[in-house]
């Protein structure tokens, strides 16, 4: 990739600063190549190198763009997922953004927390009801 490219994709995602670098006590003599050895390997420095600058990030750019389930309209959207063990092990996973559970059934979050637990509970009773159904049935 070239370097201004990387720079012009860089400065779509972040704000970025040149800054002074520090200062080591190499000083170049300017009579010397403009070259520099790392690792075993020779290479050769660019007329617009300024070895007395560096980049800074200073603000990573968030994007807004509408939430994939919900509609809103929210920048760096989060899922959160924690394992739930009542009234059955389960996983919850919410949207921290517009606070609606995923259905497991269908996948779309839209679902409340409670809503949620309901599901799970009466899917709970449903599965109680059928092994006390086959318990009697063996007896």
């Amino acid at each position: 990739m070239e370097h201004n490219e990387y720079l012009r994709r860089l400065k779509e995602l972040a704000e970025v600063d040149w800054v002074k670098a520090p200062t080591t006590s190499n000083i170049k003599d300017p009579d010397e190549p403009d070259r520099i050895f790392r690792q075993g390997l020779e290479f050769e420095l660019s007329k617009d190198h300024n070895p007395t600058r560096t980049l800074a990030i200073t603000e990573i750019k968030n994007s807004i763009k509408a939430c994939e389930d919900c509609g809103i309209q929210v920048s760096n959207r989060r899922v959160e997922m924690k394992l739930n063990t009542s009234p059955a092990k389960f996983w919850k996973v919410r949207c921290v953004n517009c606070n609606l559970c995923q259905n497991p059934d269908t996948g779309e979050f839209n679902l409340t927390a409670s809503q949620l637990r309901k599901y799970y509970f009466t899917a709970e009773a449903n599965r109680q009801d059928l092994l006390e159904k086959f318990s009697e049935g063996d007896k």
